[in-house]
């Protein structure tokens, strides 16, 4: 009996199976061009719109900040259709945060809802009103060497460097720092006056 021969690959063969292989590699590669196209797409798409966990809420703006009026004015027409869209029942694709409802609303604006505008700085003002807090309890102690431990337990906090002023997270409105008391820029924050300042940092 003889046996059978094995099949081997002709030329033929392998240049089919190579030219399969390579036409596989380029849909893949076309595959991988069109999504990443995509992804390009949907990320310029959500870039036009400005996005926010806790919802949209205007930057502080001094009385004497330049292009005070246009904003004003841009505003003005903003809330102009809000009035119109609820007058007629209709929906705005306008992600208002609830700090900014409340300040619409005239009520006053506490540490919790500066937390949604800006965590880090609700951090920060927490930190500084604990201490006030903490202060003022051991002020009231009765006896005085307790009380006299207890206050120089407490941290300086004019090592933090800060005075009366608000300093906004950009400069591209025109302006650098507010101050919130009159000559607050040479007014430092201390433990005597950090409630004032957290006061005053969320009014």
């Amino acid at each position: 009996a003889t046996k059978k021969a094995k099949n081997k690959p002709t030329a033929q063969t392998t240049i089919e199976q190579h030219a399969a292989s390579t036409s596989t590699s380029i849909d893949d590669l076309r595959g991988q061009k069109q999504q990443q196209e995509q992804e390009r797409e949907e990320q310029d798409e959500r870039h036009k719109f400005v996005m926010r966990d806790g919802g949209l809420f205007p930057a502080p703006l001094p009385a004497g900040a330049p292009g005070r009026a246009e904003v004003l004015e841009k505003f003005h027409f903003l809330g102009t259709l809000i009035a119109k869209a609820l007058l007629d029942s209709r929906l705005l694709s306008l992600p208002l945060s609830l700090p900014l409802l409340k300040l619409i609303c005239n009520y006053p604006l506490t540490l919790s809802d500066l937390a949604v505008v800006d965590p880090d700085k609700a951090r920060h003002l927490a930190e500084l009103q604990a201490l006030a807090t903490r202060k003022v309890a051991a002020e009231a102690l009765e006896d005085p060497q307790q009380r006299q431990h207890e206050l120089a337990q407490l941290p300086d906090v004019g090592s933090y460097c800060l005075t009366m002023e608000y300093a906004p997270s950009s400069t591209m409105h025109g302006f650098s720092s507010h101050e919130l008391v009159a000559g607050g820029a040479q007014v430092e924050v201390t433990l005597d006056n950090a409630e004032e300042y957290v006061r005053l940092m969320c009014r």
